[in-house]
């Protein structure tokens, strides 16, 4: 990178970490840096997936990330791509590597830049950080925008995907500012009143790109806005990126919204099993906030255009007795937790808002599709909280 960076020393970080520092190259992964850029808002949540954040000689650098419901430490150098004297991928407006490295990291993680290309942004933030991800349909989500606006006042990583299925519809968004197929992040949301005292539901929207906005209803020269709701909400016009929309507009054309229930001081764990059921007993030595999930070898692991299915699985939680009644065989001493069942999904979660401490048994049968990769029918059982 120092043959790209002639001027100015490179560094991993620089004074600060914005989420506007990214910019999309010429790979289509914006679900990856939609991600990265709501993530940044809490610049300590970049820091924490970089194993040491100082450039050394080696040009080495070391990146930790969950992959197949397990931690994976991924070391990568700075070569990188490159077109006109600048990274042909990803970049930053300065000379902060961070975006450079982590879309390496995620690249070799899958095999290659072209693996990479389009993408869920759920499971790419479950892997991330290792916090559970859901993608929600909004037709389908009555209370959708609450859900959204309690996601937000908890630092939840949100993104949302706009959707065209004909080049007709290409050009219909990209007359109203928005671009078809593209991931972008919901950085705020807000419930508001216009200027006619009738209650709107916003939401903050930023695009990977940088530029290109909404030009629609709330967007950053519309006549909605009076001054007092500008000043309240930091409204900006520039072609930064980052703009607003009224909720019934979003509704229209990101159908899908995804949600990482991030927590800055939870931790992550996993084990990983094999077979076709499990039983693995744990202790909660503190009360809290847990999810516990089977996560399966992701999809995105196989060469594109190759088939590979996810598997059912059955997925029980149960407390055990203490003492000598801690055993997954004392029926009298066994309490149903929770229980979930899977459709061909990689993460099956079970989410317990306030757990008691005490010991666990975990109980799992996976109904494995006969294929190959998954000869040895391994799995992760994970716990974050």
């Amino acid at each position: 990178m120092a043959d790209v960076y002639k001027k100015k020393k490179p560094v991993i970080f620089d004074s600060k970490i914005e989420p506007a520092d990214i910019q999309q190259g010429a790979l289509g992964d914006c679900y990856f840096l939609s991600a990265l850029s709501v993530m940044a808002e809490k610049p300590e949540r970049i820091r924490k997936l970089f194993l040491s954040d100082q450039i050394n000689e080696a040009g080495v650098y070391g990146v930790r990330m969950t992959k197949n419901g397990v931690t994976q430490d991924v070391v990568v150098d700075d070569f990188v791509p490159v077109y006109k004297d600048k990274p042909a991928f990803s970049n930053t407006k300065g000379v902060e590597l961070w975006v450079v490295l982590l879309e390496k990291a995620w690249a070799k993680v899958h095999g290659s830049y072209e693996r990479i290309e389009a993408g869920q942004a759920h499971l790419t933030m479950r892997d991330l950080t290792g916090a559970p991800a859901y993608e929600y349909f909004i037709e389908n989500t009555p209370g959708m925008f609450d859900l959204i606006l309690a996601a937000d006042k908890k630092d939840y990583i949100i993104t949302s995907g706009c959707n065209a299925d004909s080049e007709a519809e290409v050009a219909k968004l990209k007359a109203k500012g928005l671009v078809g197929e593209h991931s972008y992040g919901i950085i705020k949301a807000a419930r508001v009143k216009d200027k006619d005292g009738k209650t709107v539901d916003l939401c903050q929207l930023r695009n990977p790109w940088g530029n290109f906005e909404w030009s629609g209803r709330w967007s950053d020269n519309s006549a909605e806005w009076t001054d007092e709701l500008r000043k309240e909400l930091g409204v900006v016009r520039a072609d930064d990126g980052l703009f607003w929309m009224d909720f019934e507009d979003l509704n229209d054309f990101f159908p899908r919204v995804q949600i990482c229930k991030y927590e800055d001081s939870f931790k992550f764990s996993a084990c990983q099993q094999k077979g076709t059921y499990g039983c693995f007993t744990f202790n909660v030595a503190e009360e809290g906030m847990y999810t516990f999930a089977v996560s399966q070898f992701g999809e995105r692991m196989v060469p594109r255009g190759e088939k590979y299915f996810y598997s059912d699985v059955r997925f029980f939680l149960l407390k055990l007795g203490q003492g000598d009644d801690a055993k997954p065989d004392n029926k009298d001493k066994v309490k149903y937790i929770d229980a979930k069942k899977s459709y061909y999904e990689r993460d099956l979660y079970i989410e317990c808002e306030k757990l008691a401490a005490g010991n666990y048994c975990i109980v799992c049968e996976v109904d494995w599709v006969e294929d190959s990769r998954q000869a040895d029918r391994t799995y992760a059982i994970t716990c974050y909280g």
